[in-house]
């Protein structure tokens, strides 16, 4: 394992379990009953093709690549229904500050649409980018 991991599944887990059941219990269409989550550590590399390949639009997919440069490896939190992605959290797993690790929030497809301009001004999100319909 990279020796500059410092944060574990443990950490990252109690840190977004909680916004995702808020995004669930406030957007239920969007997060519909059996959605799974599944948290993964990941090369930034790996995650950047499977984020072109997950997009609907590779000009957004490819707007969110250039907006922030990933790290060596980043936790991914994904939320997918039916093996299709809805939602990924970004982490950084070297960051030693517990408030501050989230890197993003990626929200696939058109389901988040109608509640775009609402997720975007939500405070709970707004200490980190949040990537909208990707």
């Amino acid at each position: 394992m990279y020796p500059k991991i410092r944060l574990d599944m443990r950490d990252v887990i109690n840190k977004v379990h909680p916004l995702i059941v808020a995004l669930s219990t406030k957007y239920p269409a969007a997060l519909p009953n059996g959605t799974s989550v599944q948290a993964t550590i990941l090369r930034g590399s790996r995650f950047m093709t499977e984020l072109l390949k997950c997009a609907q639009s590779a000009e957004q997919a490819l707007g969110v690549l250039a907006e922030r440069d990933f790290p060596r490896y980043i936790w991914v939190v994904r939320a997918t229904k039916e093996q299709k992605p809805i939602l990924d959290f970004v982490c950084d797993p070297t960051e030693s500050r517990l408030g501050s690790f989230i890197y993003g929030l990626i929200l696939y497809g058109e389901r988040w649409r109608p509640h775009e301009a609402e997720i975007l001004n939500t405070p709970e999100l707004a200490s980190f980018p949040v990537w909208a319909c990707v």
